[in-house]
Formats: structure tokens, C-alpha cells, sequence
């Protein structure tokens, strides 16, 4: 192989690497909007599941002292 052709070679070889790269970028991204929309589906869930439990014990109390 001539030293242009190597030379054209190692060319396409890095811009295959910026593709990658990139294509690496773009999916740690989403990994990391993925997780934060995660989170911020726990923590929803979590202080509806606490405001529940307040209702429930509100109800007990309230029964308990009409019993």
C-alpha cells in the first residue's frame, strides 16, 4: 500500500472514531436523562406513597377516637 493510501486509510479510520465517539456521547446522555426521569419517578412515587400513609393514619386515629 502506497503512504497515500495508508494515509486515506487512517482517515476514514478517525472519522469512524468520531462517529463512535459521538454515537457514545449521544447514548450516555440518554442513560443519564433516562436515570434522572427515574429519579424523579421514585421521588413521586415516594411522597405519594407518604401522603397515602398520612390519609391511612388520619383514618385510624379518627376511628379510633369515635370507638
Amino acid at each position: 500500500m502506497s503512504a497515500v493510501g495508508r494515509k486515506e486509510s487512517q482517515l476514514g479510520n478517525e472519522d469512524g472514531m468520531e462517529v463512535t465517539m459521538e454515537a457514545i456521547t449521544k447514548k450516555m446522555q440518554m442513560l443519564m436523562l433516562d436515570t434522572e426521569n427515574a429519579i424523579d419517578r421514585g421521588e413521586s412515587d415516594k411522597k405519594a406513597a407518604e401522603d397515602k400513609c398520612k390519609q391511612v393514619r388520619s383514618g385510624v386515629i379518627a376511628m379510633e377516637t369515635r370507638g
